[in-house]
């Protein structure tokens, strides 16, 4: 005796690339991730850009700031390397206002 079970039509050969769609409508599950996939690293790469370029505009700032009357070797290397992470750290976080921004502006479509 055989026993015949009920397999869900996503689990099939011929659609176990077309998941939660109709035979035939054109919709691939592994285009629809590869999409995200090139999404994600496009917002990844946008994400590094936007910081590295924040801390550079940090660094150029920092530099016009008397740091003699802070530090009794402004000339130091630990000087230098408060420099470095003041910029770091003001550069990261006004990169992160930015992309929060933009991704809460993109939330505004929904609404309009």
């Amino acid at each position: 005796m055989h026993n015949k079970t009920a397999v869900p039509g996503w689990l099939h050969t011929q659609s176990a690339r077309t998941i939660g769609v109709q035979k035939g409508s054109g919709f691939s599950f592994m285009e629809y991730m590869d999409q995200v996939n090139a999404s994600l690293g496009m917002k990844g790469v946008l994400n590094i850009v936007l910081v590295l370029v924040f801390i550079g505009f940090s660094w150029w700032a920092v530099q016009e700031l008397k740091w003699e009357s802070l530090f009794k070797r402004p000339k130091s290397p630990q000087a230098k390397l408060l420099q470095i992470l003041i910029s770091v750290a003001l550069g990261y976080q006004i990169a992160r206002f930015v992309i929060d921004y933009l991704a809460w502006s993109t939330w505004f479509s929904g609404i309009f």
